[in-house]
């Protein structure tokens, strides 16, 4: 945790591929402040930054949404622009506590090879990239379950490697974030509704924390499921009830 400006302590996290906010919502439900987010799309940009205003976040003093393609996007831009926030001037590289995002592996392969010039092969070179220049105290990203088999063609290392021919992108992240003095657990594949969650979704999980920083695990599901009634359910009454 960081200490701001007024006395409060408060874990500060980073937003990259923020799409419309569906991963953003457990990094707000765990206490969370997203200080900088960041999507090319701009349906995303207003579905993401109207949630934030529904809890009262403001644009340019809360909170800064990014309207920009990764490549585009440096750790420089990323410290000035938090720091002009209403925290205060104390960011800079190492003291982010979580860096989220789940960059989209459309360009992967998962049979033969394919492009390696495909700009979406870039993507998680991109993030790579962000995550050595700010050096967040955590890493969590969301992919599709068959990223777990998917191979990355000649990636461009962020770690000056050379990765000649495919690559498991498993690997590549394991490699790459021990380079830059990160604990990176095994990726797992987890179910949203082992986990209070009313829908049966698969998500490859992946988790690192750098050394110098308290160990994190996987979460423990739960013993039971929860149903749409039981997320629900309660708004079919008061409808009922107010008609």
């Amino acid at each position: 945790n960081n200490n701001s400006g007024g006395g409060e302590l408060m874990p500060y996290a980073i937003d990259l591929f923020c799409g419309a906010g569906g991963f953003s919502e457990g990094i707000l439900q765990a206490g969370f402040d997203i200080i900088f987010s960041s999507d090319k799309s701009p349906m995303v940009q207003e579905t993401y930054t109207n949630r934030h205003r529904q809890l009262g976040l403001i644009e340019g003093v809360d909170t800064h949404f990014e309207l920009a393609d990764i490549k585009d996007v440096t750790s420089d831009y990323i410290f000035r622009t938090i720091n002009s926030l209403k925290y205060g001037n104390i960011f800079a590289p190492k003291t982010i506590d979580a860096m989220f995002g789940g960059p989209p592996c459309q360009g992967f392969s998962r049979l033969g090879k394919r492009d390696s010039s495909d700009p979406r092969n870039m993507l998680f070179h991109e993030y790579l990239r962000l995550i050595r220049d700010i050096r967040p105290k955590y890493v969590v990203m969301e992919n599709v379950t068959g990223i777990l088999d998917m191979q990355m063609l000649d990636f461009p290392s962020v770690i000056g490697q050379v990765y000649n021919g495919q690559h498991l992108v498993p690997y590549i992240l394991q490699n790459e974030l021990e380079k830059l003095d990160y604990t990176v657990l095994e990726m797992k594949v987890l179910n949203a509704a082992n986990f209070g969650v009313p829908q049966q979704r698969n998500r490859a999980i992946f988790l690192a924390y750098r050394n110098d920083v308290p160990p994190i695990n996987y979460p423990t599901s739960i013993d039971t499921n929860v149903t749409v009634y039981d997320a629900l359910g309660d708004l079919y009454y008061e409808y009922m009830y107010s008609t």
